[in-house]
């Protein structure tokens, strides 16, 4: 009696400090959602979606109806989450964000995307000089070595294409080369398998991972409890050890180039970044270890192969469905490339090209909303006051469909980036690839990248698109892509 009265004890005792933790929780939500309803901020509201076709299409209501909303608040993590849709708070928010933010989930990775402090400075300074745009044009050859072996140009054959997967392989073909100078078809089998294609398989299935609130609040340690993942993890571990042996090869090539006081013509990603460890004599205050290099890679991998390859699906999928704008599209390619050789300031050339880029990425951003991320102290966010420990995003998109900022904003109309009078709107409403410190490094890389290839396709095809095809669009951890593959004909002109 006296063991089944104390246990009995001490589950009542736990259960009644749970109910407290709750009613704290809900009490503490209900009054920072009062707090900031009563700054303008709206109650985010979960009504039935009018256009089931569209996950986003709610909120592109709103931004019509409702041009001038702050932001919606909702319960949250800490009490309350923040959604900031206002153009100018958001710019504000992205300008002060390794201020007075830091991130809201612990994932175990040194890369930009995750890092934070000291360490994402290290990380953004050395990316970026590596980006640089000059780099732009010692990567068109392995852009249109990888193009050809997708897309034989000269073979004037008929072929299929399904998206977004077909152009998810592609990017993650042509990152690798980019970045390590290895032609994954050629390169070292692992296990039976290209290595790159491995990864691509291990960051598809890492990815739900992070959905799981025990990675969200315990980070690594959270992992622990997810037995599935022990098979998952042995794959990336052999993975990192592949890798790391390819790049102690190219150390050893760096340094028996520069015995030699030899340069190389083709320099990749991997090379620039390990020219630097050198060039600081392996200052791991201001390089990057071989680990944090490997965490860039696979940030640029999980991070671009979805994004790019929905960018792709849409931008093919406008241009058969847009007939007008295919039209003008294809007399500026025909005006422009008289054969198939293309360079950096073709591309650059082409006005309509950038244009059409561009309302391809207003109406069908991949990423609508930045990465959540929590208040590090109270402050003033535009003209209201956010408190310490909620948790905020930017809802980028919504300013996309605003018609303070773009006139019948449900339209696609590729010439609203050829007026001179939309710049200053625009620039304060579109961020497809966000703004500020954490503004996209990659992002002319994935323009040129697209725009190369839509343009050789266009110049050598002819595409068609089932015409029972309905575009269905979902909204979720990999952003906004279209929910059933599309195939594609391509036909030779």
């Amino acid at each position: 009696m006296l063991f089944e009265f104390s246990f009995t004890k001490v589950f009542l005792t736990l259960f009644l400090l749970f109910v407290a933790w709750l009613f704290k929780w809900f009490y503490k939500s209900s009054q920072l959602q009062k707090f900031y309803r009563n700054q303008g901020i709206s109650t985010s509201k979960r009504e039935k979606n009018p256009n089931p076709d569209d996950e986003l299409y709610p909120t592109k209501l709103l931004a019509q109806q409702e041009p001038n909303t702050k932001g919606l608040v909702s319960p949250g993590p800490g009490g309350a989450f923040l959604i900031l849709t206002d153009a100018e708070i958001i710019k504000e928010f992205l300008l002060h964000d390794n201020t007075y933010y830091r991130k809201s989930f612990k994932i175990p990775s040194t890369s930009l995307l995750t890092s934070e402090g000291e360490l994402w400075k290290k990380h953004r300074r050395s990316v970026s000089a590596a980006l640089q745009f000059g780099y732009h044009n010692s990567m068109m050859p392995i852009l249109l070595e990888t193009i050809n072996e997708y897309i034989p140009l000269s073979q004037k054959t008929e072929m299929t294409l399904t998206a977004p997967r077909d152009f998810q392989v592609f990017i993650c073909d042509v990152l690798s080369r980019i970045f390590f100078g290895i032609n994954p078809n050629k390169s070292a089998i692992l296990k039976g398998k290209s290595p790159f294609l491995e990864a691509l398989e291990v960051s598809e299935l890492s990815t739900p991972v992070y959905r799981n609130p025990l990675v969200w609040i315990f980070g690594e340690k959270g992992r622990n409890f997810l037995f599935y993942l022990k098979g998952l993890d042995k794959r990336w571990k052999a993975l990192k050890e592949h890798f790391r042996g390819e790049i102690q090869i190219k150390m050893k090539e760096i340094q028996k180039m520069k015995e030699n006081n030899q340069e190389t013509q083709r320099k990749d990603l991997l090379y620039l970044l390990l020219d630097e460890r050198s060039k600081f004599n392996n200052d791991p205050d201001k390089t990057l270890s071989d680990a944090e290099i490997l965490d860039e890679y696979f940030s640029f991998l999980v991070g671009g192969k979805d994004t790019t390859g929905a960018f792709l699906s849409m931008f093919l999928y406008c241009y058969v469905t847009q007939k007008e704008w295919a039209q003008k599209l294809d007399q500026e390619i025909s005006e422009k490339l008289l054969n198939n050789e293309i360079t950096v300031d073709i591309v650059k050339s082409m006005d309509l090209l950038t244009a059409f880029t561009k309302e391809v990425l207003r109406i069908y951003t991949p990423t609508p909303g930045t990465l959540p991320r929590v208040a590090k102290e109270t402050h003033k966010l535009g003209n209201f006051e956010v408190k310490k420990g909620t948790m905020c995003m930017c809802f980028t998109g919504f300013n996309h469909f605003s018609p303070k900022y773009f006139q019948d904003p449900l339209t696609f109309n590729p010439d609203r980036w050829l007026q001179k009078d939309n710049h200053e709107a625009s620039s304060i409403a579109y961020l497809p690839f966000s703004a500020g410190p954490r503004q996209c490094v990659g992002q002319n890389m994935a323009l040129l990248i697209g725009k190369v290839l839509m343009t050789l396709i266009i110049k050598n095809f002819n595409v068609t698109l089932d015409p029972k095809y309905r575009l269905q669009m979902t909204a979720g951890m990999r952003g906004y892509s279209p929910k059933n593959p599309m195939k594609f004909t391509l036909s030779p002109k």
